[in-house]
């Protein structure tokens, strides 16, 4: 299993129009074997249930192959709508990118990624 950490940068609002993005950017970490996908999310102005779906189905895309999900920098409405949902126990969160690379003491390889 791969140490790499990718970083995606979300902007915008992440609902159903974003699924092909984020299932090509879940396609290219299983060909480059990345180890943790870190979706950045300090730019995402807002989220739904769809959006929600979408991750669900990126982990059950991504587990398979070894491959971890975590977010960091929720705003405060999507940080609700995680815990509301329970949704806070599927992945691991973090405040800032900074977080994540405490805690794993490795270097990210961080790529835009523009929502609707």
């Amino acid at each position: 299993m791969s140490l790499t950490i990718r970083e995606l940068r979300l902007s915008g609002i992440f609902d159903l129009r974003c699924s092909s993005l984020i299932d090509r950017a879940a396609a290219e970490a299983i060909k480059d074997e990345v180890g943790t996908l870190l979706l950045n999310m300090h730019d995402v102005a807002f989220m739904d249930s769809q959006g929600l779906r979408i991750l669900v189905c990126l982990l059950k895309m991504l587990k398979p192959h070894g491959i971890k999900i975590a977010l960091c920098s929720l705003s405060p409405q999507v940080k609700v709508l995680f815990e509301i949902t329970s949704m806070h126990r599927l992945f691991e969160i973090y405040d800032s990118h900074e977080g994540l690379l405490a805690a794993k003491k490795k270097d990210v390889n961080a790529v835009q990624l523009s929502l609707a």
